[in-house]
């Protein structure tokens, strides 16, 4: 064949194979346009807001790095710019928006990462919960102004259950899948993508977004955890961890054909266990973490280039966990050792509800060099970031009504015996000196036990009630102190200050000796129940640390009070701290409220609550006197705290008249910031219902669990996410649901356990006699017609026997007397009557577990307050996560129950250990509990 026609065969060929490519461009570009248009099933596109800007983003192709813009486009970005909208998970159909404070702490940590400036915060009063979902909301705004690679923070002190509360909050899916077809430059044959910043793993997500939007229209929107990678600093294995293997794992679960499952999860993995090119990663660091963990940490060469974060997140929030609260106080510590090693042109935003950790943090930042901007923002919501009820943007607080404090400064021997032990520590050196823990620990008990209402012989007897031997219920007596003390005197620590310390635990040992009975707060608590209890019966309210202090006050009354407490004790009622906002403004106008101590839960109460009455009685450690004088003068002078200045200026006077009433004032601000408050944990004993022991659980921070039976464990990717399981089944690495004292007051709210002076706290059987009672008058009402009790009886026996014809043999009477059970009796009449009672509650449809609960009180009333405690709280766990048989049997609004639901996620810990029932014992080096 010649020559040239060769070539002209060859040339016709390239020109085929040339026009093949082109027509295959054309054909793919068309399905693209028509893929990216294509509505979601017969409803309307949303319109959103446009993502891309073109005056400042440049296009790359997706195998391409983005070439640098002039100008980023989120410089002087503002939150809520990208109009997006977020569900509560409680409720999927609740729209819920950020308060106008949330919205401006956005903007903070958005100006903070753009221009590397510090900024400390103060939001008060309402309580801020963890900051990850602040970190979220300005990620979010980011992503919509084509930043892929989103906003990337270390949060410090953090665990892993910080990230829990993202898990509340669902985004709209549709504003991702916009997004996506947004970033597509539909018009180009080479499919390029408008962004500028480049992620494959966050384009591949809202890729996902977007299928599902397609083919699953009807799954549920993702959750923020979901689309929020998560890492956190191991300090043992002194490396990062993922918290989170995949991306979307809920969403991907309901997706029904396995292929498209597999395919989908492979694209969204590619970047999402990388912490260089995680997009928008949240990294972790521990509150008990030490230098040689910051250089780990902060020295991985995935935090380096690229990959390096561009804001520290400082969690300064109020907290009752002891290490985390230190770690509070080493922010400016870590901030100074991240500016000295690499991060010096790294944001900051440092944020805090607490009023006293500001000024503190303040004062700290100037002294380590560390220069920052302070903002401070008045705030009062019960839901402080992204509520149902937003207020508008434009809200500032009204002005708060003056009112007069009645202050008692009941500790100043006290104060002078724990400086004694203070300056003998200080003189040994820094806190790993040998004798100076010891000595330490005994100013700190002598404080607490001063700070406790009740007597020594209260504290010391429940422990050995409870038959409690290990080392957690031994921490809290006094001879444990002496005995440590002692021994690090024979060893040598104290040299020659030997003969100081012997005379300091003399005069401490005698101190010890007065409280016996009741210590100074306790007797000054005994004064206001006689006076407004026994003398006059206007009614009194009693405001405690926690449920275990309610415990011991009511035991040390009782006691001391003798046969006149029954009758007094029907005025007065006990309540947390945390949890008194909803019932303050309920009572009679005469009604009197006294708090036992001020930490910031009560501040919040006293300054802003409106319902605050005139003449409360504030009962104060001389300690805790000077600190909340020197925190009220700083915020007198805090023009965004303009409307509470008449309270503080009152509750200022009443303190600096009380203090100047104090003989020899002392240098008290030595002793910095503690926790007056001992722990009081339960130890695992036996169940006596079901006879099994308790199994244990160590969890992260240093806390414990307990539980027999059932127990709440959290799965973020399921709906819902709190399930019951059991005791048995949970493992290390799996979270539980643990109530806080807050959430159990604001439940009993809920149910009305706390009226007619009744306090589950202290009084556990009269509060499961009140929860029966409840219980079954509702559902009487629910499931029947009848309204006489003589009529219900009959018309619920015909239904047992409709069940199990033996009910035949079952008396009305006992059946009149399970529906009104009266106060103070428990006998069931006779043991035989169990399978009846069974059946009588079958009928009234309650749940197989309650009936069991509620059998095994009335059979035996005579239970320990600890074991009824915990059981208690399991049926309050019962009524959160079982919402229809609350609405229905209840009547607790659905709105109150999404409300707990959502705060119950501040209650998840990580179980790092299980101590079965067998080795349930001796736990050397325990630390304060979460039950």
């Amino acid at each position: 064949m010649p020559t040239f026609i060769k070539k002209k065969n060859r040339f016709d060929r390239d020109a085929n194979s040339v026009a093949d490519r082109d027509r295959a461009k054309d054909k793919a570009a068309e399905l693209v346009k028509k893929y990216l248009s294509k509505p979601v099933g017969n409803r309307p596109q949303r319109s959103v807001k446009s993502a891309v800007t073109p005056s400042t983003v440049t296009q790359a192709t997706t195998s391409s790095s983005t070439p640098a813009a002039p100008e980023k486009p989120w410089s002087g970005l503002r939150a809520g710019a990208a109009q997006l909208e977020y569900f509560a998970r409680a409720n999927p159909d609740e729209l819920v928006s950020p308060q106008p404070w949330a919205l401006s702490l956005v903007d903070t940590l958005l100006e903070a990462a753009d221009k590397a400036k510090l900024f400390l915060c103060l939001v008060w009063p309402a309580r801020m919960p963890s900051l990850v979902m602040l970190h979220a909301l300005a990620s979010a705004e980011r992503n919509f102004v084509t930043d892929l690679r989103g906003l990337r923070a270390i949060l410090f002190p953090g665990t892993n259950s910080s990230r829990s509360i993202l898990n509340g909050v669902l985004v709209n899916r549709e504003q991702y899948s916009e997004l996506y077809r947004q970033l597509w430059d539909a018009t180009s044959l080479s499919s390029k993508v408008c962004s500028y910043t480049k992620s494959d793993s966050f384009l591949a997500m809202l890729a996902a977004l977007n299928d599902i939007r397609i083919r699953h229209p009807q799954l549920p929107n993702p959750s923020f955890s979901e689309i929020i990678p998560t890492f956190i600093f191991d300090n043992e294995e002194k490396a990062w961890k993922t918290v989170v293997e995949a991306p979307l794992e809920r969403s991907m679960r309901k997706v029904t054909n396995l292929s498209h499952r597999r395919d989908l999860r492979k694209k969204v993995s590619a970047e999402w266990n990388s912490l260089r090119e995680a997009p928008g990663s949240l990294m972790v660091v521990r509150p008990g973490s030490r230098k040689e963990n910051w250089n780990r940490a902060l020295g991985d060469k995935a935090l380096r280039g690229q990959g390096k974060p561009e804001l520290f997140l400082l969690d300064a929030t109020t907290t009752p966990d002891v290490v985390r609260q230190k770690a509070i106080s080493r922010i400016p510590e870590f901030l100074k050792y991240a500016q000295e090693h690499g991060y010096e042109k790294t944001g900051g935003v440092i944020v805090t509800d607490d009023p006293r950790t500001y000024f503190v943090l303040r004062a700290r930042l100037s002294e380590a060099g560390l220069t920052a901007e302070s903002r401070v923002w008045a705030a009062e919501a019960e839901q402080p970031l992204l509520s149902s009820n937003a207020l508008p943007a434009d809200w500032s607080p009204e002005q708060k009504s003056n009112t007069r404090f009645s202050v008692s400064i009941v500790d100043r021997d006290a104060s002078s015996a724990a400086l004694v032990f203070y300056r003998l520590a200080q003189k040994l050196g820094n806190e790993d000196s040998p004798g100076n823990r010891e000595l330490m620990a005994a100013c700190f008990y002598i404080l607490r036990l001063s700070n406790m209402p009740a007597g020594y012989t209260d504290l010391t007897e429940v422990t050995a009630e409870a038959g409690a031997v290990d080392f957690s219920s031994q921490r809290n007596t006094w001879t444990t102190v002496e005995l440590d003390i002692a021994a690090a005197m024979a060893s040598g620590a104290f040299g020659a200050e030997r003969a100081d310390v012997d005379s300091a635990v003399i005069r401490a040992r005698k101190l010890i000796d007065d409280w016996t009975d009741g210590t100074p707060m306790a007797a000054r608590m005994l004064a206001e129940v006689r006076k407004y209890a026994v003398t006059s019966t206007v009614g009194l309210s009693i405001i405690l640390p926690g449920q275990r202090y309610i415990q011991l006050a009511h035991r040390y009354l009782s006691r001391k009070l003798g046969a006149a407490w029954p009758a007094a004790e029907t005025h007065v009622d006990f309540q947390v701290q945390g949890a008194l906002r909803n019932s303050l403004g309920t009572r009679n106008a005469n009604h009197h409220y006294v708090f036992v101590g001020i930490n910031p839960d009560v501040l919040r109460i006293l300054l802003a609550h409106p319902a605050i009455p005139h003449g409360t009685a504030v009962l104060i450690a001389y300690k805790q006197a000077e600190t909340a004088l020197k925190t009220l003068t700083g915020m007198k002078g805090i023009a965004a705290f303009k409307p509470y200045r008449g309270r503080i200026g009152l509750l200022m006077q009443e303190l600096e008249a009380r203090l100047a009433e104090v003989p020899n004032p002392l240098r008290i601000e030595r002793l910095g910031e503690m926790s007056l408050t001992f722990n009081l944990d339960e130890t695992a004993g036996i169940d006596p219902t079901t006879e099994q022991h308790y199994y244990k659980y160590e969890l992260e921070g240093g806390g414990f669990a307990y539980a027999s039976g059932w127990v709440y464990r959290y799965e973020a990717d399921e709906d819902p996410f709190f399930k019951r399981a059991a005791a048995s089944q949970i493992a290390p690495g799996d979270y539980v649901f643990e109530m806080s004292d807050a959430l159990h007051g604001k439940v009993e709210d809920a149910l009305q356990i706390n009226s007619n002076g009744v306090a589950s706290s202290a009084l556990p059987q009269r509060t499961f006699l009140k929860l029966y009672h409840h219980d079954v008058q509702r559902r009487c009402a629910a499931l029947f017609v009848a309204t006489r009790r003589t009529t219900l009886a009959r018309a619920i026996r015909t239904k047992m026997v409709a069940i199990d014809s033996d009910a035949n043999n079952c008396r009305l009477g006992r059946i009149y007397y399970w529906i009104q059970l009266k106060d103070g009796e428990t006998a069931p009449h006779a043991p035989r009557d169990a399978k009846f009672f069974k059946l009588f509650c079958t009928a009234l449809e309650i749940s197989e577990q309650d009936t069991l609960t509620y059998w095994n009180f009335i059979k035996d009333a005579r239970r320990l307050n600890h074991y009824l405690g915990r059981v208690l709280a399991a049926q309050y766990a019962e009524i959160l996560f079982q919402p229809e048989s609350a609405a229905t049997y209840r009547k607790i609004p659905l709105e109150t129950i999404h409300h707990l639901q959502q705060e119950a996620l501040n209650c998840v810990f990580r179980v790092e250990q299980v101590i079965p029932p067998q080795t349930t014992t001796a736990v050397k080096g325990a630390k304060h509990g979460c039950s």
